[in-house]
């Protein structure tokens, strides 16, 4: 099993196809409702309804081992999607009497909103720097643009939030997604490690021909945006307790309405801006030590192996590893561990129906990349 596989890959290497992938959610929604239309003497007109903001990240976390003059960091790959549900805010294009004066309206529509995601210590400060830059970069009157991962990572790197693969050459990536648009301006600014974007309606509702012209389908709808990138964060080799958070805010969401009563010098153009959401989510802490392969294989005939135990004697803050799958005689529990030296127990229900615990005599060596291989019949007591 020794990496080649992630030793020699480029162009489509997902990383979460060896390394699992957490998916973290928020979600900001609210009711809006808000008057519309002031004639005299006559009731006024309200357009009411509701909206939410999904935004999903997908995170990849990884750790890179210190190795020369390279220190020790963690990774985050990130993918980013905000939806935007927009189809119960629109009550529509429409006229409404008020005794002799009629009022033409529409609405609500999107008009904007910006984002920022940022990464955090426990202390709340921004840390971090980018590996990959967002992707994309600004868009501006386009139907489409590119998302994905154009990076490479060198020394030793391990993934996940339990032990997994590890790497000892690191990997490059080259890969990317197309995404439709329509009627959106792009606009990306970010700053330091934070990734920001603002996301600008167009061809909004204006008067034409004694009219109000229709929203664009995404103001009205749900639409989505996405993002992708990299970033890195320091922490040490064996770290078990350095933690990250990611802070999301929503802000500058704007809906819009349109009305007026017998031409364009009474149309009025509204717009009303929603209040600012943030929240702060725990990352995913990956796992930040080198590991192998341990292979314990049940060798004795008519009898059952069970809770199959570790505990790492070389770096105990990794803590203890504990399978309670039950094998019968032939079968192998198999666990990727940290590396270090370890002492090994099991538990054997034999052919009389009674169960003993069985320690082995030595300490088992977990090295990087290796594997090692015991059979029950050998080497315990």
């Amino acid at each position: 099993w020794i990496n080649n596989t992630v030793q020699n890959t480029t162009g489509n290497f997902d990383p979460s196809s060896f390394w699992e992938e957490s998916s973290m959610y928020t979600t900001y929604s609210d009711r809006v409702r808000e008057k519309i239309t002031n004639v005299v003497s006559s009731e006024h007109d309200y357009l009411e309804g509701e909206f939410s903001v999904d935004v999903q990240l997908k995170v990849t976390p990884m750790h890179g081992f210190k190795s020369g003059d390279s220190d020790a960091m963690d990774y985050y790959l990130m993918t980013s999607t905000v939806s935007v549900a927009s189809g119960k805010m629109y009550t529509g294009n429409f006229s409404k009497k008020h005794g002799g004066v009629n009022a033409r309206i529409c609405g609500f529509y999107l008009k904007s909103l910006s984002s920022n995601i940022y990464i955090l210590n426990t202390s709340g400060t921004p840390v971090g720097r980018f590996v990959q830059v967002p992707t994309p970069e600004t868009v501006v009157g386009s139907t489409g643009y590119t998302t994905g991962w154009n990076f490479s990572i060198g020394g030793g790197i391990t993934g996940g939030t339990s032990p997994m693969i590890s790497s000892s050459t690191g990997f490059s990536i080259s890969s990317s997604t197309s995404r439709t648009i329509s009627d959106c301006d792009v606009l990306s600014r970010h700053e330091g490690s934070t990734v920001g974007y603002d996301y600008v309606i167009n061809n909004l509702p204006h008067f034409k021909s004694n009219k109000i012209t229709d929203p664009p389908l995404v103001s009205t709808s749900t639409t989505n945006f996405y993002s992708q990138w990299v970033w890195a964060v320091p922490a040490e080799d064996h770290d078990v307790k350095t933690k990250y958070r990611v802070a999301i805010d929503l802000y500058n969401l704007v809906y819009g309405a349109s009305y007026f009563y017998t031409g364009s010098l009474d149309y009025h153009d509204l717009e009303f801006v929603q209040k600012k959401y943030s929240v702060i989510k725990e990352l995913p802490m990956p796992n930040r030590s080198p590991t192998g392969k341990f292979e314990l294989t049940n060798s004795e005939d008519g009898t059952f192996m069970t809770n199959v135990r570790l505990y790492n004697k070389s770096y105990p803050e990794t803590g203890s590893f504990k399978d309670e799958s039950v094998y019968g005689y032939g079968s192998t529990c198999s666990l990727f561990l940290t590396t270090g030296d370890y002492e090994l127990q099991c538990s054997i229900k034999g052919t009389n129906g009674k169960t003993k615990t069985r320690n082995y005599t030595g300490l088992v060596r977990v090295t990087t990349g290796g594997t090692v291989k015991l059979s029950t019949g050998y080497g315990f007591k």
